[in-house]
């Protein structure tokens, strides 16, 4: 296989996140390439793409922090 220079994604799921489309906790996960980071839900079709070198591509919501209950 060649490496086509590009850096590998990483895929790391956000434990306790809340998808703001279809409402399933713990189904976000956050894809990221090196230059842009994607949210995506693994039940339905939410997206949401932001650029790592500053500002967002697409924002169909807002990134919301995750605030854990104590």
């Amino acid at each position: 296989m060649a490496d086509s220079g590009q850096p590998r994604p990483t895929r790391r799921f956000i434990a306790g996140a809340i998808c703001p489309a279809c409402g399933l906790a713990d189904k976000i996960y956050v894809e990221t390439n090196g230059k842009t980071a994607t949210r995506n839900c693994c039940r339905c079709d939410f997206t949401e793409s932001l650029d790592l070198d500053g500002g967002a591509k697409q924002a169909p919501g807002e990134w919301q922090p995750i605030r854990l209950k104590e």
